[in-house]
């Protein structure tokens, strides 16, 4: 009878070196693999080599945002007044939370706490912590844009049709009772009065078709959809720079003004 022999750590390393796990979709790819075989996201870089752009930590990680995956340059990084913390392995860069927040008129979605952000010039994040008499619902909360909760103001952004528990009626609500359901395909916790038959409080769940125009990161946690939010960031991000790419060379292959000589003028007169 043989034991089983314990791995080496050189042999623990090189099974790690052997795989990688893409940060979109948690699959498992082949080591030589430069994206996933399922989402096609591109690989991420290795601790021991650092991408392009790319600065090292005193720790030894890497210094990239966690949505774009570009480097995070002297400046480039977005200082998370809501969570975040010296040292945290989670970055962000200041494009792609402006980015964020010009999505939703000024204000956006931390993507680490889901608090409600905004970012200034300077590339500083601060909570919103602004507390007040809601002008729709009345009551005391924190208040996130033109004066509304955030529950009143995704109310009147988006109207959706839900289902009742009952009656299985549907029913136009101006509030988001999707954030009460654990999946799209679950009736809510909370409580809403039924118009169509019941006369009662009742249970929700959004249809299926408005289920598909909830905007990916209003979602609930356990719908998850959190990959494809960071992921529409991440493409408009890069669809920015592009677009600003041709614009930039054209400037630098711009020739430039060469200073008048006054002599060569006045013999011109002359």
């Amino acid at each position: 009878f043989r034991q089983p022999s314990t791995p080496s750590a050189s042999d623990l390393a090189q099974t790690a070196m052997s795989e990688w796990q893409c940060p979109r979709c948690t699959l498992l790819n082949p080591g030589e693999s430069p994206a996933c075989d399922a989402c096609q996201q591109p690989r991420p870089p290795s601790p021991e080599e650092p991408a392009a752009g790319l600065s090292r930590t005193d720790s030894g990680q890497t210094d990239a945002c966690t949505i774009c995956f570009d480097g995070l340059a002297d400046g480039a990084r977005a200082r998370m007044g809501c969570c975040g913390r010296e040292g945290s392995t989670i970055q962000y860069c200041r494009p792609c939370i402006r980015l964020i927040c010009q999505r939703g008129g000024g204000t956006g979605r931390c993507p680490t706490c889901r608090e409600y952000i905004r970012i200034d010039g300077e590339g500083n994040v601060t909570k919103l912590e602004a507390h007040g008499q809601c002008r729709v619902c009345r009551q005391m909360k924190s208040i996130v844009s033109q004066g509304m909760c955030d529950a009143c103001l995704l109310g009147s952004r988006y109207k959706f049709r839900y289902e009742c528990d009952r009656c299985h009626r549907v029913q136009t609500i101006h509030h988001p009772m999707w954030r009460y359901q654990a999946s799209p395909t679950d009736y809510g916790g909370s409580t809403w009065a039924c118009h169509q038959g019941c006369g009662d409080y009742t249970h929700w769940r959004i249809t299926p078709e408005d289920a598909l125009r909830v905007p990916a990161e209003e979602c609930p946690e356990s719908w998850g959809r959190r990959a494809e939010w960071l992921a529409s960031i991440r493409t408009e991000r890069r669809r920015a720079m592009l677009h600003e790419a041709p614009g930039r060379r054209h400037q630098e292959r711009q020739p430039q003004a060469q200073p008048r000589n006054r002599n060569r003028d006045a013999c011109q007169l002359m």
